[in-house]
């Protein structure tokens, strides 16, 4: 079906994007990924008398970055303007989990900026927490914190050698990026 000119008011606005690339969810990445997380809970089981508390920093580490995750990416949001928060919603999809624009296009830039600036700010926790916890609590917290923005940096750093600048899509099978 197309749209005759007459249909077209002024104000429409038409937008053309160009597929550059697409990373698809392989069905292997969330055992994988959930397999990491087990693995070090093992570990952390098996070494409890050296490693101390870390176990509960480990599953404790889970929900708390996360909350993190969503008032930083909300706060950054709200304070730059850049986007509507309301199409932000909580995902649990490997490998983003977390507060992420959902089914719709979102900037590159503002995806990676709040990207470093979650990284940024919980490192800064991570140390704040490290004068009040051992140092295998912190590096319970590091590991997850890693393990949830890992991927996603790897996956910001592949589109960014098709264009500088561009817009993403996520969804639950497919990270997609555009150029406009």
């Amino acid at each position: 079906m197309s749209l005759t000119r007459q249909e077209l008011t002024k104000d429409s606005t038409i937008y053309n994007y160009m597929l550059l690339s697409r990373i698809r969810n392989a069905q292997w990445m969330p055992p994988l990924y959930w397999g990491i997380f087990g693995g070090a809970l093992l570990v952390c089981w098996l070494f409890g008398e050296h490693t101390g508390h870390a176990i509960y920093w480990l599953i404790g580490g889970l929900p708390g970055s996360l909350y993190l995750y969503y008032a930083v990416t909300k706060s950054y949001l709200h304070f730059t303007g850049a986007h509507s928060s309301q199409s932000w919603k909580t995902s649990f999809s490997c490998p983003w989990i977390g507060f992420l624009p959902h089914q719709q296009f979102v900037s590159y830039r503002i995806l990676l900026h709040s990207q470093l600036h979650i990284f940024g700010i919980a490192l800064c926790t991570l140390m704040l927490l490290l004068s009040w916890s051992g140092p295998w609590d912190a590096a319970a917290l590091l590991f997850v914190h890693l393990w949830l923005l890992m991927p996603r940096f790897a996956i910001l750093l592949w589109f960014r050698r098709s264009a500088p600048s561009g817009w993403l899509r996520i969804t639950k099978t497919e990270t997609s990026y555009y150029k406009q």
